[in-house]
């Protein structure tokens, strides 16, 4: 059985896929954008508003990436590769070219929780298993939703931007004891924040689909009651996933 892996994992982890070699042969994807393509992504993203680059980016996405296998041009089928595991090097676009010359696959593993990626109409005709790593990143990702909710209420932006100037200036900021923090989703990030919270003594709700009151020690809201919800949060976290 033959392994495909995107090339930035197979760095990251070469090591621990040299294991794998004794038994599977393992590909390299590397997927190849326009230099200027990217040029002006990068841009658009560093330095534009985020309104401007959700603009823009559909119009630079079309410009057609070169999908390779094994550092060759991939214009042909892989029988042999049966298992893809995969990262956000590939798009849907590219993903969904790249199906046609994997006719035997039967298993794509994303690297990541999100899946939206890869979610395509094909992958179900041909009822390919599709999993995620869903609680690899959960704690990682939590942490980093504490960080901006405490950069949000100590105001850093300001003291950054105080800084650059070499000013020394008071800048307002509040504590957030007490304060509430309304999740949206309560897969295993949406816990992960509210485990974390709680610990700055902070109030949690949240709201999700199918609400289940008996599980957690906090309220969740029904989508229904989304209004509701807003007026008691202080800080809004987006855990849902990228799905329709």
């Amino acid at each position: 059985m033959d392994i495909l892996i995107s090339a930035r994992y197979y760095e990251d982890n070469f090591s621990y896929i040299q294991q794998l070699t004794s038994e599977h042969r393992v590909h390299v994807l590397s997927v190849n954008t326009p230099f200027l393509c990217g040029f002006l992504k990068y841009i658009a993203k560093q330095y534009f508003p985020y309104s401007f680059y959700t603009r823009i980016e559909p119009i630079l996405g079309k410009t057609r990436t070169s999908i390779l296998v094994d550092g060759k041009l991939a214009d042909s089928p892989y029988p042999g590769i049966a298992v893809f595991l995969c990262d956000h090097i590939i798009d849907n676009s590219s993903f969904r070219r790249l199906l046609p010359i994997l006719p035997n696959l039967k298993w794509v593993h994303s690297l990541s929780t999100g899946v939206d990626h890869l979610i395509c109409p094909e992958i179900g005709e041909r009822e390919v298993l599709l999993t995620n790593s869903g609680n690899v990143q959960s704690e990682r990702v939590a942490e980093f939703v504490l960080s901006l909710i405490l950069a949000k209420a100590k105001n850093l932006h300001a003291h950054k931007r105080l800084q650059d100037r070499r000013e020394w200036s008071r800048v307002t900021a509040m504590e957030v004891k007490g304060k509430t923090v309304g999740i949206i989703g309560l897969g295993n990030i949406g816990k992960a924040v509210s485990r974390k919270a709680k610990c700055l003594g902070m109030n949690i709700v949240a709201i999700r689909k199918n609400p289940d009151r008996t599980q957690e020690d906090f309220f969740v809201f029904s989508l229904d009651e989304l209004y509701r919800f807003l007026q008691l949060s202080d800080f809004i976290v987006v855990c849902a996933p990228l799905t329709e």
